[in-house]
């Protein structure tokens, strides 16, 4: 099984199948995860199949409008010629171009006619359905379920594209999640700026500025102040759509977060003027000049999806986190408060407010726990959120803090690395000393620990014990990149760390770009999971299957997606698995469609075009269950066809 995030196929042709898509997955300026064989998603958002054929945003990506554009260009322009190919035999060329019979997609999702023009009759006489028949399907029956609409065995499944999920013996010809690989997160880190109130996005392959963002959309908050100087982001997280949520802490007046959105087709056409304006590099230079109208759009930013005003005016929001099931934790740091939030609604909408037993400082979440530290002289604390109580330990000038896949919790101190297990009956944390104080922490895919200070980065293992460290500059936040080496946040610098072996010391680090043009440094102020790692592989763990099925026939309606009908399929408790659509006639419209889900094996609303992609995302939601949710078996059906 290819193991592969959809965007790493965007520079291969659209010809063949996907069972040799390994080819395209090595190209050159592909960054390979740690992942067994994964290859890092480079495209900033959701993967899917029609990313891999169509460019991913559809049309407007090779546009000068694309929030990615800067990391798309610089990935997805190797010398893979392998190509991927739509299911079951389907035509693979975009089904309006009447000019060629195949398309290939370049790196920034533009097609090229490879065939001459005097061919026109051949698009549609290979434009066939799934059964094989012409377009034209005149009185005949519509199909059920059959080997040209369905997706049950190993090759079938080879034949869309996978991110962390695998169907690897003696569990083959079904899905579950690869329980020792991880969800790579997008190829992005977002630095909030605090002094200027705005969010820098970093492409962590090649180190360049993609987009810079005002932290508060002021039409959203009308209770908040409208000096940028007063909105202090910090806490940020990312979603599985890559979309970015950042807190303003915002002291002395009212307090909001923001959601940003991860990609263009994620974005609101607010003017209605059929474009999306948004920051992007426009010169190519790899730095966002916020002087420059064409680099920077401010309030107008229609990537910016919403603000929402949260807690009381001096709340101070200094604690933020995504649970991978919809639901957001935002802390208010002078309430001594958590409020969940729903996430899956916009704007969200409040859940309720927690009594925690200690200030929040930031948060990390596992289960039913909150886990978060509290500011130099305050307790850590764990929070169960089923009982609403918590557990304390005392650390001392704790400041940033992670939890690990066994639950326990890790902090930043004056004199170096807490390990806190709130089960222990001792009611002490252990102390690594290393005479340095460390501020962000966090953990990677093999569970060890790594902290930052002002000067270096140190590794540690699951017991404690110090690994090696680097010198760096100005070093702060840390989070787990997309290929599974750290990114660092510095106060005046960002930093991409070689991760090293496992169980041994990381390499060295090498500094991004990170201010404006005019040399002036930004004052970077983020030391939560800014990648999305967190959220994703220890919060939650995740994988996703898509593919793209061929209608053969214009504005076709599609009315059930019957899936796991066989004994093997199986969705134990403590997870999930969720099959969502999207429909359109071309290839350029169908990576800006709405996701609709499926309910019970039917279409939730109706769903309309030639090819429909369908999207499986399996997810274990309880931290102490090994056991992954099993896709057995998937279908495709017309609108009025039994299965």
């Amino acid at each position: 099984m290819v193991r592969i995030n959809d965007r790493a196929l965007r520079s291969c042709l659209v010809a063949v199948t996907v069972a040799t898509a390994s080819a395209c997955g090595s190209a050159e300026g592909q960054s390979e995860s740690h992942t067994g064989g994964e290859t890092s998603d480079s495209g900033g958002r959701t993967t899917s199949a029609s990313e891999s054929l169509s460019g991913g945003f559809g049309e407007s990506e090779s546009g000068d409008v694309s929030s990615g554009s800067a990391s798309d260009s610089a990935t997805n322009t190797g010398d893979a010629t392998t190509s991927a190919s739509m299911s079951q035999g389907g035509s693979t060329e975009d089904p309006t171009d009447s000019a060629s019979t195949s398309t290939t997609t370049s790196g920034t999702g533009d097609t090229d006619d490879t065939n001459d023009t005097n061919d026109t009759n051949d698009t549609e006489e290979t434009a066939t359905d799934s059964t094989g028949d012409s377009e034209d399907t005149g009185d005949e029956p519509l199909p059920a379920c059959n080997k040209s609409n369905s997706w049950t065995l190993d090759a079938d499944f080879d034949q869309g594209l996978a991110v962390n999920v695998h169907h690897d013996a003696p569990t083959s010809d079904q899905l579950q999640i690869s329980i020792d690989d991880f969800w790579a997160p997008k190829p992005y880190m977002f630095v909030a700026q605090t002094d200027e109130g705005r969010v820098l996005k970093i492409d962590t392959v090649t180190g360049k500025q993609v987009a810079r963002y005002p932290s508060l959309l002021l039409e959203d908050c009308p209770s908040c102040n409208i000096n940028p100087a007063t909105w202090k982001p910090s806490r940020i997280s990312i979603d599985m759509d890559g979309d970015m949520y950042v807190a303003n802490r915002a002291f002395s007046v009212q307090g909001a977060i923001t959601k940003i959105a991860g990609a263009e087709d994620e974005c609101v056409d607010r003017d209605g003027d059929g474009q999306i304006s948004t920051s992007h590099d426009a010169n190519d230079d790899g730095i966002i000049d916020v002087n420059d109208p064409a680099e920077y759009k401010g309030q107008d930013d229609e990537c910016l999806l919403y603000s929402f005003p949260v807690g009381p005016v001096n709340g101070v929001l200094r604690a933020f986190t995504l649970d991978g099931q919809g639901h957001a934790y935002v802390g208010s740091f002078n309430e001594n408060a958590a409020y969940k939030l729903d996430v899956t609604q916009s704007p969200p909408v409040i859940l309720e407010k927690i009594a925690l037993t200690s200030r929040p400082y930031g948060f990390a979440v596992r289960g039913d726990y909150l886990y978060h530290p509290a500011l130099n002289w305050a307790p850590t604390s764990r929070f169960d959120m089923a009982k609403k109580t918590g557990v304390n330990l005392p650390v001392l000038e704790n400041y940033g803090g992670t939890v690990d896949s066994k639950g326990i919790a890790w902090y930043g101190t004056k004199f170096g690395l807490a390990r806190c297990d709130y089960d222990d009956p001792k009611n002490s944390c252990d102390i690594t000393y290393i005479n340095d104080k460390i501020f962000g922490v966090t953990v990677d895919h093999y569970d060890q620990i790594w902290g930052t200070s002002l000067t270096t980065i140190y590794k540690f293992d699951n017991s404690g014990a110090l690994l090696g460290s680097t010198p760096l500059v100005s070093g702060y936040g840390v989070s787990i990149g997309h290929d599974g080496h750290p990114r660092v946040i510095g106060w005046h610098a960002v930093h991409k760390v070689e991760a090293g072996p496992k169980g041994g010391p990381p390499g060295a680090a090498t500094q991004y770009w990170h201010g404006h043009m005019d040399g002036v440094g930004a004052f970077n102020y983020t030391y939560t999971d800014f990648t999305g790692f967190m959220a994703h592989n220890v919060s939650v763990k995740v994988g996703q299957w898509s593919v793209i099925h061929d209608g053969g026939e214009f504005d076709a309606a599609w009315g059930k997606v019957p899936y796991n009908t066989e004994p093997e399929g199986k969705v134990p408790d403590g997870t999930t698995l969720t099959v969502e659509v999207r429909a359109s006639n071309t290839l350029g419209e169908l990576g800006v469609q709405p996701w609709i889900p499926v309910v019970d094996g039917a279409v939730a609303e109706p769903v309309v075009g030639r090819l429909i992609e369908l999207r499986a995302r399996l997810r274990i939601d309880d931290p102490h269950l090994l056991e992954s949710p099993v896709l057995s078996d998937l279908c495709v059906l017309r609108a009025g066809v039994e299965p």
